[in-house]
C-alpha cells in the first residue's frame, strides 16, 4: 500500500502583500520509492530556501501556537486605516492547549520584519469568554530585537525569544491564550505564516486605534497566522498522545478497486512518534492496517502531519453509501496512551461500478489586473494548457483593495469568495487537493504563482497536471454532455446565446449526481488591457479566456439544479450579450459543466454586520463533467475540441443519425458508443 507522510508546513517563496498570493514552498517530506502524484506534490515548490533557527528547547519544553506559525509565508502592511498600533498577537484557543492544563507558559518567541530595535516586549494574555476581556499575565521587554532578513525572494528567519521571570500556569478556565509583542507604537510589516486561525479566531490581530475609533481595541487583520509561539514546560515532559484531527477519503470508491484516504495526525508528546499503527474499517469491519515501525520518515511530531494510504475495496453495490473509519490501534508497540477520545474518526464514500469518459476538465483561474504577481500565473497556465488541451480555461477576474478590475462580473465574486485563497490561483474541477504542499489554504483553488523562472514554472505545471489527474481519479465522470449552441445577433448592439444540452448518464448517474447542477460559462479570448507586473503597469497585456457571463435559468451562480429523467437529462438556457463580447479580433467560447452545488441560492449566514451565502465545504463542490464549444459564430455550433485522455475508453461502435452502423465518421449527426459504456454525439460538417 502507498504510504506517504507530509509535513503540514510549506516555506516562503516570496514576500509581498498577501492579497497577491505566493506559491507554495519547499516541502519537507520523505523520499519516495516510486514516481506518482504524491511525489510530484512533494516537490511542489520553486527552488527557494528558508533558514529557520534551530530549536533549543529542553526535553520538558515545547512550542505551542497556531498551525503554521513557525513557517513564514508573507507579510502585511497594516497601516491602512490605522492611527496607532500598540501590539500585535494571535489568539490560541483552548482546543489547542486543553491537554496541557497544568503545564506552565515559561516564555514565547516571535519573528517580524522592520521591527523597532527597542521598546519591544513579548506578551502573553489570558482571554475569558464570559467577560470578553484579555488579561496580560506575562510581559517582558527585550534588550535586543532582531528583524528577519529579506533578500529578494529569500528570507532568513531571526527569532526573538523571551523567557518570563514568572511562569504562568495553564488553567481550565482559560478560553484562549494571547501571544504577541508590543510595537513601540510603530506600524511594522507584520510577518505571517502558513495556516489559519481556528475556532472562529483570526490568525493575526493588532491592538490599536483607527480613524473610526480612538479607543484602543483588538482588530483582526489576517486569517493567516502571526509568527508567534508560546514556550510551555511540564515536569517530566509530555506523554506521547496521537490525535486524528482530520480524516478524508475520495467521495467515490470503485467496487473491487482502491480508495484514497487522508489522515491528519498530531502527537502531543515531547518527541516525534515513529512506531504506531492505524486500523481502517469499512462499515465497521477492518479492511487495512497501516503500521509504522521505527521509521523516522513517518514520525508524527507536534506539527500536524498528513498520512495518505490506498485502501483496498471489496465488491460493493453500486450507488451505495459506506462508512470509512480510522483509529489509532497501537503506539510504541502497545496500547494507545494519553487521551484516547480523539483517536478515531469516520467519514463516508459512495460506491460505483462504472463511469463515463471525462470529456474535459474545468480550469477556473482567479486573477486581477491589480495583482502584481498574476502575470506569473498566466505564464504557468499557458504552458499547462499547451500540454493539457483537455483543460478548459476560464479566467475569473476580481477586485483588490488597490483598484477595481474592469473585467469583473457579479457572478465572479461568488466563485472567488467560495474557491480562491487569493490571486493568482486556480481550481481544477473544483477539486480539493488534500496535499498541504499544494493546498495550505483550505480552499478548492490552489496558488499558481511559482515565480518567473523557467524551472519553477515548469515545476508548477507538473504539480497542476497532477492535481488534474487526481481530480479525475477521485471524482470520475458519470454523465456525458452533448451540447449545442445557437448564437444570434440581435442587430448591431447585442446578441443572444442559447445553450441546449443532452446529458447521458451511466447506470445510477442520477444517484451519484444528486443535487448537482449544470452551468454554462461565456468566455472571451483575445482581450488586452492594463495589468500590473511587479511595480509596473503593462498596457497591452493579453487577458486570456476571460469570463464574461454565466448562463443559467435560475440566476444562481452555482447553476441550475439538474432535472433527471432516469439517468439522463436535457437542459436549455439563454443569455443576451452585448456586441463587445464578440468584437473583432476576439474569440467567443462556451464552457458547459456539471458540478456539485456549492450554494443552494437561498441559505445564508451572518458574520458581524454582513449576510453571506452559506457555502458547502470546500471539498464538496467538485465538477463532474465539462465540455467546451469554441469559436462561436452566428448560427449553430456543435461540440468542438473534446480530448480523450482516457486510455481505457475506446470507440466500440459508431452510428449515423438514421441508426445505421458505420465504420468511419459520416456527414451529419454521429452517435459513438465508447468502451466505458458512455455514448457521445458529434456533428460532422
Amino acid at each position: 500500500m502507498k504510504k506517504i507522510l507530509l509535513s503540514m508546513f510549506a516555506c516562503l517563496l516570496s514576500a509581498s502583500a498577501v492579497s497577491a498570493q505566493q506559491a507554495v514552498g519547499d516541502l519537507k517530506s520523505p523520499k519516495f520509492g516510486k514516481t506518482d502524484v504524491a511525489e510530484v506534490f512533494s516537490k511542489a515548490s520553486a527552488d527557494k530556501t528558508i533558514k529557520k533557527a534551530p530549536k533549543k528547547l529542553k526535553n520538558d519544553q515545547r512550542y505551542l501556537g497556531l498551525s503554521g506559525a513557525d513557517t513564514p509565508y508573507s507579510y502585511y502592511d497594516v497601516s491602512s486605516d490605522v492611527q496607532s498600533i500598540d501590539a500585535v498577537a494571535s489568539f490560541v484557543p483552548s482546543s489547542l492547549f486543553s491537554k496541557y492544563v497544568g503545564a506552565k507558559v515559561v516564555g514565547m518567541r516571535f519573528a517580524g520584519l522592520t521591527l523597532p530595535e527597542d521598546g519591544i516586549s513579548g506578551i502573553v494574555g489570558a482571554y475569558n469568554e464570559t467577560s470578553g476581556s484579555v488579561s496580560i499575565v506575562a510581559q517582558k521587554e527585550l534588550d535586543e530585537v532582531t528583524s528577519c532578513e529579506l533578500n529578494g525572494q529569500e528570507l532568513t528567519t531571526n527569532w526573538n525569544e523571551v523567557m518570563f521571570d514568572q511562569p504562568v500556569e495553564i488553567t481550565s478556565d482559560m478560553d484562549a491564550l494571547l501571544v504577541g509583542y508590543t510595537t513601540a507604537n510603530s506600524v511594522p510589516n507584520v510577518l505571517v505564516g502558513y495556516g489559519t486561525g481556528v475556532d472562529g479566531w483570526p490568525g493575526a490581530l493588532y491592538l490599536g486605534t483607527t480613524s473610526q475609533s480612538s479607543t484602543a481595541s483588538w482588530y483582526g487583520f489576517s486569517n493567516y497566522t502571526l509568527m508567534t509561539q508560546l514556550i510551555i514546560e511540564k515536569t517530566g515532559g509530555f506523554t506521547d498522545d496521537l490525535t486524528i484531527s482530520d480524516f478524508k477519503v475520495a467521495p467515490f470508491a470503485q467496487s473491487n478497486g482502491t480508495l484514497n484516504g487522508y489522515v491528519t495526525l498530531k502527537n502531543w508528546g515531547s518527541n516525534p512518534l515513529n512506531t504506531y499503527s492505524l486500523d481502517f474499517t469499512l462499515d465497521g469491519k477492518t479492511i487495512h492496517t497501516e503500521a509504522v515501525n521505527g521509521n523516522d520518515d513517518y514520525a508524527i511530531s507536534n506539527d500536524a502531519s498528513l498520512l495518505t494510504v490506498e485502501l483496498p475495496m471489496p465488491a460493493l453495490a453500486a450507488a451505495s453509501e459506506h462508512t470509512i473509519g480510522v483509529k489509532v490501534a497501537s503506539m510504541n508497540g502497545g496500547a494507545p496512551t494519553g487521551d484516547t477520545s480523539d483517536d478515531a474518526a469516520e467519514t463516508t464514500t459512495t460506491a460505483y461500478d462504472q463511469h463515463a469518459h471525462t470529456q474535459a476538465s474545468l480550469l477556473e483561474h482567479f486573477t486581477s489586473s491589480y495583482c502584481t504577481n498574476c502575470p506569473n500565473g498566466y505564464e504557468l497556465l499557458t504552458r499547462l494548457t499547451e500540454q493539457r488541451p483537455d483543460l478548459k480555461w476560464v479566467a475569473i477576474h476580481g477586485d483588490m483593495s488597490t483598484g477595481s478590475d474592469e473585467l469583473t462580473i457579479d457572478e465572479g465574486a461568488y466563485y472567488t469568495t467560495y474557491m480562491a485563497p487569493g490571486y493568482p490561483s486556480a481550481a481544477f474541477n473544483r477539486y480539493y487537493c488534500n496535499y498541504p504542499s499544494v493546498n495550505s489554504d483550505g480552499m478548492a483553488a490552489v496558488v499558481v504563482n511559482y515565480g518567473s523562472e523557467d524551472k519553477a514554472i515548469n515545476q508548477g505545471v507538473q504539480v497542476m497536471s497532477a492535481v488534474t489527474d487526481l481530480s479525475k481519479t477521485e471524482i470520475p465522470s458519470f454523465v456525458t454532455l452533448n451540447p449545442t449552441v445557437k448564437f444570434t445577433k440581435d442587430g448591431s448592439t447585442s446578441g443572444t446565446i442559447e445553450v441546449s444540452v443532452e446529458g447521458t448518464g451511466v447506470a445510477n448517474a442520477h444517484q451519484y449526481l444528486n443535487d448537482c447542477s449544470i452551468t454554462a460559462y461565456i468566455v472571451q479570448d483575445g482581450l488586452t488591457g492594463r495589468q500590473l507586473n511587479g511595480r509596473n503597469w503593462v498596457s497591452n497585456f493579453a487577458h486570456r479566456n476571460t469570463l464574461r457571463g454565466v448562463i443559467t435559468n435560475s440566476g444562481n451562480p452555482a447553476g441550475d439544479l439538474i432535472e433527471w429523467n432516469g439517468d439522463n437529462f436535457t437542459w436549455t438556457a439563454s443569455k443576451e450579450i452585448p456586441a463587445e463580447w464578440y468584437a473583432d479580433g476576439t474569440t467567443l467560447n462556451v464552457i458547459v459543466f456539471v458540478s456539485k452545488r456549492f450554494w443552494d441560492g437561498m441559505s445564508t449566514t451572518t458574520s458581524g454586520d454582513y449576510t453571506l451565502p452559506a457555502w458547502v465545504d470546500a471539498d464538496k463542490g467538485w465538477v463532474n463533467q465539462c465540455v467546451e464549444l469554441s469559436d462561436i459564430k452566428e448560427g449553430t455550433t456543435a461540440v468542438n475540441g473534446i480530448v480523450n485522455n482516457d486510455a481505457n475508453a475506446s470507440v466500440v461502435a459508431r452510428f449515423a443519425a438514421n441508426g445505421a452502423k458505420v465504420s468511419a465518421p459520416v456527414k451529419g449527426l454521429n452517435i459513438v458508443k465508447m468502451s466505458d459504456g458512455s455514448v457521445r454525439k458529434f456533428l460532422v460538417k
